[in-house]
């Protein structure tokens, strides 16, 4: 959500007769349907390397604890928000026990539903920091911190297509660190 708006609208202007599929789930699933040849594109967090693979880091992103910007009340810090399915939470789970312990979980599998949440003051979210935004801000600085990596990842066999080229320099211009 936080990374089709930077590289899709220009692209459907400048190309009107150009089509998107889109598709969402975990980075994994994303990984594995490049890999089996039934999508084109993926923009995947922490892809694993695999020889067929082009992998293009786009930006790199910190996943922790947040709250809202304004004060959280005492019931709420006790009450987490999290995506539990996520390698990510899970790594931060496991470094921060202590700070686990006494707190009541709710889990959903949209990041976007974790971060309303959050927002509304329901408890501290679990999230990378360009889905919190402005209106969140970081919990505790001395809680774990996990460090995402977004990357465009395609097959290096289908980059023959001037369409496809454009498309990736599209997406890479969009959503590199250096914009």
């Amino acid at each position: 959500l936080y990374s089709l708006g930077e590289f899709l609208p220009g692209l459907m202007h400048s190309y009107p007769k150009l089509k998107f599929d889109l598709i969402h789930d975990h980075s994994r699933k994303i990984l594995a349907q490049i890999v089996e040849r039934e999508i084109d594109f993926g923009l995947v967090i922490n892809p694993v390397k695999q020889n067929e693979l082009v992998i293009k880091k786009l930006f790199t992103d910190d996943v922790t604890f947040y709250s809202r910007a304004e004060n959280i009340s005492e019931q709420a810090k006790k009450i987490l928000i999290c995506d539990s399915e996520l390698l990510q939470v899970d790594s931060i789970f496991k470094k921060s026990k202590e700070f686990l312990k006494g707190k009541r979980l709710v889990t959903t599998k949209s990041l976007e539903v974790v971060k309303s949440l959050t927002e509304n003051g329901l408890g501290i979210g679990i999230l990378p920091g360009r889905v919190a935004g402005a209106r969140l801000r970081i919990f505790d600085k001395n809680l774990p911190v996990f460090k995402d990596e977004l990357a465009l990842v395609y097959r290096g066999d289908i980059i023959k297509s001037p369409a496809v080229k454009i498309i990736r320099d599209a997406i890479v211009d969009g959503l590199n660190d250096n914009k």
